[in-house]
């Protein structure tokens, strides 16, 4: 894939608003509850799969949580997301659309210069333990 321009890029993500309205009006419906978002977390799977990344499922032991990557070398840019539904609430919280745009800005960064090192972290929750799993899993790559 060769390297895009970032009007390339806006003009990509722009064209593809539907799509990516779609899939956040799906988590909205999910709207599954922390530890739960088993749909979710494979729809977000899906489409950063579909757009080249290497999927990392059940990180830090949680069974949703996973982290897409892509590439190698420096800079590393992490983008987290949270995709939780609150209980009883659903996505009052805007973890639909956090999570859906997390998985558009690494798609669109990986297209912008696919020579960088993407890593798009998705998570259910940030809580310390995953916070030194990610930091760890950083300064090994």
């Amino acid at each position: 894939m060769s390297t895009a321009s970032a009007q390339d890029v806006i003009e990509s993500i722009e064209e593809q608003r539907a799509i990516y309205s779609d899939i956040a009006k799906k988590i909205w419906g999910y709207a599954e509850v922390g530890y739960q978002e088993e749909k979710s977390s494979k729809l977000l799977q899906s489409i950063l799969d579909e757009a080249g990344f290497q999927i990392e499922t059940g990180v830090a032991e949680i069974p949703t949580a996973f982290v897409a990557s892509y590439g190698q070398g420096k800079p590393v840019i992490a983008i987290l997301a949270e995709y939780d539904a609150l209980p009883g609430v659903g996505h009052a919280c805007g973890h639909s659309i956090i999570a859906t745009a997390s998985a558009i800005a690494g798609a669109a960064l990986h297209r912008l210069d696919p020579r960088t090192k993407i890593i798009t972290f998705l998570v259910l929750i940030v809580s310390i333990v995953l916070a030194f799993h990610t930091l760890g899993m950083l300064n090994q790559r």
